[in-house]
């Protein structure tokens, strides 16, 4: 069935015949079978770029593999279908007082999207990325068939996979290891009035998770102040809120059951399948004033809470992104982009940059967020392609604007801070891209000679594709389908 896809930031949109393998045999078949536009896979539909679009080509929905095994008490893990979504998993794991150790700003991010962006939460300088929890994954490929991918077993095509943006072949199973939860988190949000005590109230927090909020519209002096929200986990047989610890997971249990239930339906229909409805021309309702006020008013309720700690159930503390249903439709019918980069240690320079950077050039940021990054836990690898690295990731959510001298002056902004990305030895990520010049792919990825050769084992004659794997040639030159 041809329908028209877009990518969950509504900034692009890709004609493509989408198709619902239910097992095995129907994906294995599907592989064999395809054309010269190769095959996406997709799951939710959330990914801010160009990852799960295929302009002309075969997509493939992973929604028939949702299936959730019941938890393993002894070793601590779960079986579960990769499109299921991280929802999904929580509505199982959590009333039986178990956690996912990394979870996004989602939970309708399905297993597999999250094993091919190597996803990371507000913890990673503590529990790293999902790949560092993920005991073993099923994958069907072009060249090795179905087989079963360890870290240990198999790192080469393993850790191509986590992190490898679905090109590799399709995770179909995945194998993760889960944490103990009591239900509630402790939690203090602490005001910062430029971007160098942000940086350093973050860099204090290695126990539990940590985020900030920075005003992307205030400048000068105050450029990149923000809120500080930091969470530590408590609660359980021995910790604190013990007593009302088991009922907490209960009634997360219940918000994770509630997430589960598909969004409403965006212009495009990401994920479904459905075909598009014709896309409203809803107004632009985050506009620069609203986000000014906005911004203000935020800061000042935290900065009146005086960082105060307060104990807090994990279900309100979970996807924040997913409180408002169909949130991007605020940026209007022309949708929005992230800007996602990463820097090491001793780079904090480009932060500033990036934030004064789309200010003087008109577009300053909607909503920027901080995080601090770790390494990879010891023993551990990450995967070649994987986003995270130690130090700093900002993320920078801009209203696509109308053809004209201003989205051209966007477009060099961002090739500019992209070469100052690349300079400072981080990278943008690729999961949230829909812009990035080839040129600074190896760059920024110092592991992709590593992935490709994983890739061409595994894909030879380069089934599996994206618009995102041809706008960048992640594959290299003549490789994949054209």
């Amino acid at each position: 069935m041809a329908v028209a896809l877009s990518n969950f930031t509504r900034s692009l949109a890709a004609p493509s015949e989408v198709v619902r393998p239910a097992g095995e045999a129907e994906w294995l078949r599907l592989l064999e079978r395809a054309d010269g536009r190769g095959v996406t896979v997709r799951g939710a539909g959330a990914s801010y770029g160009d990852a799960a679009l295929n302009s002309g080509g075969t997509v493939a929905l992973t929604g028939a593999l949702r299936d959730v095994g019941e938890v393993d008490g002894g070793s601590g893990t779960v079986d579960v279908g990769a499109g299921a979504t991280l929802a999904d998993v929580l509505a199982v794991t959590l009333p039986a007082g178990w956690t996912l150790p990394v979870l996004p700003g989602t939970g309708r991010v399905t297993v597999g999207g999250a094993v091919a962006a190597d996803v990371h939460g507000k913890n990673h300088p503590a529990r790293s990325s999902i790949g560092a929890h993920i005991e073993s994954l099923v994958l069907v490929s072009p060249a090795g068939g179905v087989r079963t991918l360890t870290p240990d077993g198999s790192p080469g095509p393993f850790w191509a996979t986590v992190g490898g943006l679905g090109l590799t072949g399709v995770v179909l199973r995945v194998r993760l290891r889960l944490e103990r939860t009591g239900g509630w988190v402790r939690s203090a949000d602490r005001a910062e009035p430029t971007l160098d005590r942000v940086v350093e109230e973050l860099g204090r927090n290695d126990a539990g998770s940590a985020v900030a909020w920075l005003d992307g519209h205030s400048g000068g002096p105050a450029l990149g102040r923000g809120v500080v929200t930091t969470a530590v986990p408590v609660g359980g047989p021995t910790g604190e809120a013990s007593a009302t610890g088991r009922a907490g997971a209960r009634a997360v249990g219940r918000a994770a059951a509630r997430a589960r239930r598909p969004a409403p339906r965006a212009a495009t229909a990401p994920g479904t399948g459905r075909p598009a409805r014709r896309r409203p021309r809803s107004p632009l309702l985050l506009s620069a004033s609203a986000v000014r006020v906005a911004n203000a008013a935020r800061f000042a309720a935290a900065r009146a809470h005086g960082g105060r700690p307060r104990l807090v159930e994990l279900r309100r503390s979970l996807f924040p992104l997913d409180a408002l249903p169909g949130w991007p439709a605020l940026y209007g019918r022309r949708g929005f982009l992230q800007h996602q980069l990463a820097v090491p240690p001793g780079q904090e320079g480009v932060l500033a940059l990036a934030l004064r950077a789309l200010q003087d050039a008109g577009h300053p940021p909607a909503l920027a967020v901080l995080k601090r990054l770790g390494a990879p836990p010891a023993g551990h690898e990450a995967g070649t392609l994987s986003f995270p690295l130690p130090g700093w990731t900002l993320a920078l959510d801009v209203a696509v604007p109308p053809a004209g001298p201003g989205a051209v002056r966007l477009a060099r902004t961002l090739d500019d801070l992209d070469q100052a990305v690349a300079a400072a030895g981080g990278r943008t990520s690729l999961v949230k891209d829909s812009r990035l010049r080839p040129d600074l792919l190896r760059r920024m990825y110092p592991g992709l000679d590593r992935w490709r050769a994983e890739a061409a084992r595994l894909d030879p004659d380069g089934v599996m594709t994206s618009d995102l794997d041809r706008r960048l040639g992640l594959r290299g030159a003549g490789a994949g389908p054209c």
